[in-house]
């Protein structure tokens, strides 16, 4: 949802009139407060996968969540046609979609003459050349399913990328630097602050650990549910993305998991980063793979509290050599979206 929010900039910016965002729910997952204040009333909440968590809540059931989408079927054909109706109806122009396999399903559906934007960094996993970690041959296929049913040769299909892509693209395929909001550079860092983003609270029992063996450094932690801590030096905070930006900015390290954004604030940032996938969770596996072939930052593939310890101590000081940086700044700053779509 964040990219939305950063979207909606861009739509200001260019005196683009914004008639309505749909915004996917289900019971597992709802619509955050802060996305709620900014969009108001022009948000309509629709019916959409998602995932069960697991028992550890460090990650996500997937054989529960597959069966409890299927009997959710029907529910998702009348929502890909009441929004498709909506959409002509109000004779929107203009639609994007991020990933979400309602809106992908809909694009498809509206007539020629209405532009069509896919944007998501998982179109990655349809260009030539890109390699998958090995394993989890189910859920591989099922990522890459999901990428063929919202892609769509209509539209104009954007892959967000953490780096330039060298391989050759796929014709309606067209990579660009990461969709991020409002991330600044914050000159007054604070070296002993540790950012913490953890969206499953099952991980925050590990950094309440290694904090102990940390008392030099402050947690603070960002999740979405209330997790009960007894080190002194963490402090856990509801889902909040003003607050969690001004951490962000501030801190010297960042421990997260592998989600897509996160990972590219932190290298516009410039802020070394400790990450490891969600259990389940191939995309964030395959994130992993790709942070760490890239070598953007240090991965754990399962983050134990000697791991994690070890982690920190080797990375907190870590530092992108002039080159690195110049060629991240390079390729956000010439290779933005905005210039991609108003271009076109």
């Amino acid at each position: 949802m964040t990219q939305a929010l950063a979207m909606y900039k861009i739509i200001q910016k260019n005196d683009w009139e914004l008639i309505t965002v749909y915004a996917g729910k289900s019971k597992f997952r709802s619509i955050p407060d802060y996305f709620l204040e900014i969009f108001g009333s022009k948000v309509s909440a629709f019916k959409s996968p998602n995932f069960k968590r697991n028992s550890s809540n460090k990650g996500i059931a997937l054989f529960s969540s597959l069966l409890i989408n299927i009997t959710k079927i029907p529910s998702y054909i009348s929502e890909v046609k009441r929004i498709t109706n909506e959409i002509k109806d109000n004779k929107i122009n203009v639609v994007f979609n991020f990933f979400d396999p309602i809106g992908g399903v809909v694009l498809k559906q509206l007539p020629r003459n209405v532009e069509q934007y896919n944007i998501a960094h998982q179109f990655v996993y349809m260009l030539p050349g890109h390699i998958f970690p090995s394993g989890y041959p189910f859920q591989k296929l099922l990522l890459k399913k999901l990428c063929q049913i919202i892609h769509n040769k209509s539209a104009l299909n954007i892959c967000l990328s953490w780096v330039e892509e060298k391989h050759h693209l796929k014709k309606n395929i067209k990579t660009c630097s990461p969709l991020l909001g409002n991330v600044t550079k914050e000159v007054k860092i604070k070296h002993h602050l540790v950012c913490v983003y953890v969206l499953n609270a099952g991980f925050i029992n590990i950094v309440n650990q290694v904090a102990k063996l940390h008392s030099d450094l402050y947690f603070e932690c960002y999740t979405d549910q209330h997790y009960s801590i007894d080190a002194t030096n963490v402090k856990v905070n509801k889902l909040n993305r003003e607050s969690f930006l001004q951490c962000l900015n501030r801190s010297s390290l960042v421990i997260c998991t592998t989600g897509f954004e996160l990972i590219a604030e932190c290298l516009l940032l410039d802020k070394p980063f400790i990450s490891f996938p969600s259990e389940n969770h191939y995309e964030q596996y395959s994130n992993a793979h790709l942070a760490e072939k890239l070598k953007l930052g240090k991965i754990l593939q399962t983050p134990s509290v000697n791991s994690l310890s070890k982690a920190i101590t080797e990375t907190i000081s870590s530092k992108r050599n002039k080159e690195e940086k110049q060629q991240i700044e390079r390729w956000y700053n010439d290779n933005s979206i905005e210039r991609l779509i108003t271009d076109k």
